[in-house]
């Protein structure tokens, strides 16, 4: 993640551990410390913004441009492991919301949707194969039902069940 994300990444690393020491019951100070300064600094600017703001501006660079083929995809709100479905519904320019959304308000009722990494890699693929979104911006979003809490980062010794 550091080398991707530099900086940030390094801090979202040092707070993603310090919150697993917390849920062990083995925090150490500078852990306290990692939480309470990470999420101080969340409520002073949301991090997230910087990567929407990066994504939109690297989809400006493609938007309007034909000279070669390109199709643009951003995962939704919602992307994490979960289980794999096989099934995937396709927006194109924006973001799918379920539920309704009130006449004359932009307030939504609902959730955001969202989707398994394994599903949206079957939707990558799909579209690498069957080009039906050359020149969009698209995403993908599916069931969602059993969404729980997962590990963000495996070993592979874990996904393989420790066999080796």
């Amino acid at each position: 993640m550091e080398e991707r994300l530099g900086i940030m990444g390094t801090s979202l690393r040092r707070y993603r551990e310090a919150r697993i020491a917390e849920r062990e019951n083995r925090a150490s100070e500078a852990d306290m410390h990692s939480i309470n300064e990470y999420e101080a600094a969340i409520k002073k600017q949301d991090m997230a913004s910087d990567f929407i703001k990066a994504g939109r501006t690297a989809y400006m660079f493609f938007d309007g441009n034909e000279s070669f083929r390109w199709s643009f995809v951003s995962p939704p709100a919602l992307y994490r492991p979960g289980r794999r479905t096989g099934t995937y519904e396709i927006s194109v320019d924006e973001m799918v919301l379920e539920g309704q959304q009130q006449e004359g308000s932009s307030v939504f009722e609902g959730r955001l949707t969202g989707i398994s990494v394994a599903d949206m890699a079957i939707a990558i693929a799909d579209e690498v194969e069957g080009r039906k979104l050359v020149w969009k911006h698209w995403s993908a979003w599916g069931d969602m039902s059993e969404d729980v809490p997962a590990p963000a980062y495996l070993t592979l010794d874990a996904v393989e069940g420790g066999k080796k």
